[in-house]
């Protein structure tokens, strides 16, 4: 009995490390850019070039790991999207001009390098949807919870990395890098740009619809909880 007692406590202590719980919390400031062209055009609008000017943003993340490392991350994440359409078919310089909120989550795996530093790699799917300009963005997000409807967000393949160095055994800084692949496209409000002023139209084109390419970077700071 003694040697079963034993080993039963020796598979345990073993185990237990495997199945350690650690909660990671941080904020990033973030910058980005469109690096490929993810738009689709009716072909009633010919020679439709795009551009897009850096967008800055902010992060919020969580990330539970309970399997060796192995979990899962949740990032919302604010961007301010413009692009420019413009082409042969335009009179004017047309914007898609809005606020993004993108809802990655990924199954996270974090790897320890040293006592001081680790990397984390994940992948999967990110959630987004365009919070209108000039209507509080808390009220929309508030709605949009309350309500919930995957029609109204725009589905993405996402993937990242994370480097992080600690400064103690409970505080890091975190430098990232993501890339968001929009699955679905979503039809561009119109802001038209004519003689120096922007007026936006309060409508969307329907012959236009725009799929993000978007590669970000941002450096934040960490707080481990366990």
């Amino acid at each position: 009995m003694k040697k079963i007692i034993i080993v039963m406590a020796a598979v345990v202590a073993m185990a237990c490390p495997m199945f350690a719980f650690n909660i990671e919390i941080g904020a990033k400031a973030n910058l980005g850019d469109n690096i490929k062209d993810g738009k689709t055009v009716s072909e009633t609008i010919q020679n439709i070039d795009t551009s897009a000017d850096f967008q800055f943003g902010g992060s919020v993340y969580a990330n539970v790991s309970v399997l060796g490392g192995l979990g899962v991350m949740v990032e919302p994440t604010i961007f301010q999207s413009t692009v420019k359409f413009n082409g042969e078919s335009f009179d004017e310089v047309y914007h898609y001009d809005s606020l993004t909120l993108d809802v990655p989550v990924m199954p996270w795996l974090n790897l320890n390098l040293f006592n001081f530093a680790s990397i984390g790699v994940g992948a999967g799917l990110n959630f987004s949807m365009d919070l209108t300009n000039n209507v509080d963005y808390l009220t929309q997000v508030a709605n949009a919870v309350q309500n919930f409807d995957m029609k109204n967000y725009a589905w993405s393949l996402v993937c990242g990395a994370d480097a992080k160095i600690f400064i103690n055994k409970h505080f890091g800084i975190v430098a990232s890098a993501r890339y968001i692949m929009d699955i679905t496209s979503r039809e561009v409000p119109i802001v038209v740009e004519a003689y120096g002023a922007t007026v936006n139209t309060g409508a969307s084109y329907p012959t236009i619809e725009y799929a993000r390419r978007f590669l970000y970077g941002g450096i934040g700071v960490e707080f481990k909880l366990f």
